[in-house]
């Protein structure tokens, strides 16, 4: 069950798995790039993505997530790292305190982070909750166009040099119109 969605893999999907997918896999995989979202932390969801009600955006936590990779990927041992869903007037000190509680070693996380963000808060974030990077989005971008977003509007200088001071990674989504 993902969300609200009963997920089941069919006998299609059970024979490409065996014969075209699983030959290829190694015993352990990573996943670079996986969301939680916890609908409490977004208070305006269903209408910021009008498809999340159909698509059951709801309550995917980590438990979830772990489920999901151990239904996709039964014979390999997976880990990843975990991002939280961006969405505007989402709780982001929420979403990156959440994280912090519930992704467990060899899993990693990234909190978000944005111009919005206090820089102190940051900084107090990255010392308590010790994650692996930061992940800005275009949501979080001041400009009336999101996508014609730098990486600046998103991230600002002084995020990166905390990222540089911590070591941490920074993981950008960048588009242009």
């Amino acid at each position: 069950m993902l969300g609200n969605i009963n997920l089941k893999l069919t006998e299609t999907d059970l024979f490409i798995y065996q014969n075209e997918i699983r030959p290829y896999l190694p015993d352990r995989i990573f996943d670079s790039h996986s969301h939680l979202c916890i609908n409490d932390l977004h208070p305006n969801l269903e209408s910021l993505i009008p498809l999340a009600k159909d698509l059951s955006l709801s309550n995917i936590d980590f438990d979830m997530l772990k489920h999901w990779w151990q239904m996709l990927f039964p014979d390999s041992h997976v880990s990843g790292l975990v991002l939280g869903f961006p969405t505007r007037g989402c709780d982001i000190n929420g979403i990156n305190s959440h994280l912090a509680q519930h992704i467990t070693y060899p899993n990693r996380f990234s909190i978000l982070c944005g111009p919005d963000l206090d820089v102190r808060t940051l900084e107090t974030q990255i010392i308590e909750f010790v994650p692996a990077g930061l992940k800005p989005y275009m949501c979080f971008s001041r400009k009336t166009d999101p996508n014609s977003s730098s990486i600046c509007d998103m991230i600002p200088e002084v995020q990166i040099a905390l990222a540089d001071k911590y070591r941490l990674a920074v993981t950008l989504h960048v588009a242009k119109p």
